[in-house]
C-alpha cells in the first residue's frame, strides 16, 4: 500500500513541503512515482525518506517524538496562528513605514527621546 506525502509528514511531524524537498534529494531508484499529480510513496521510498530525515543531526531528537499523534500536533495550532499573526503585523508595520517614508515623515528612534530626557 502506498502513502501520501501528507501521511509521511504527519508521521515525522514535519511539513508536506519538507517531505517533498527530501523526495527531490532521493536518487531516481528510490524516488516515488507521481500518480495524478501526487506522490505514491511505497515502502522503499518511505524508508529512503525517513533515512534522509533521520541522518540529519538536527532531526535526531524528533525520533523520540515520532510517536506523537495528529491530535497532539493539533494542540500546537495556536502557536502557528500566533506566528502567522506576528508575520501579518510585521508586514503591516513595513507597509506603514514605507507610507511614512513616501509622505516625507521621518521616524525618530526611541533612544533619541530617552537621551534628551535623561540629560
Amino acid at each position: 500500500m502506498s502513502k501520501s506525502a501528507k501521511q509521511i509528514a504527519d508521521e515525522l511531524n514535519i511539513s508536506r513541503q519538507r517531505v517533498q524537498q527530501i523526495i527531490r534529494q532521493l536518487p531516481a531508484s528510490k524516488s516515488p512515482q507521481k500518480v495524478s499529480g501526487r506522490y505514491a510513496i511505497n515502502t522503499i521510498s518511505e524508508d529512503a525518506i525517513k533515512s534522509v530525515f533521520y541522518d540529519n543531526p538536527a532531526n535526531r531528537s524528533k525520533e523520540q517524538g515520532n510517536a506523537s499523534s495528529v491530535k497532539e500536533r493539533q494542540g500546537a495550532a495556536p502557536e502557528s496562528e500566533s506566528h502567522s499573526e506576528i508575520i501579518d503585523q510585521s508586514a503591516m508595520i513595513s507597509v506603514l513605514k514605507e507610507q511614512l517614508k513616501a509622505s516625507g515623515c521621518k521616524l525618530i528612534p526611541e533612544t533619541t527621546f530617552k537621551r534628551a530626557y535623561n540629560e
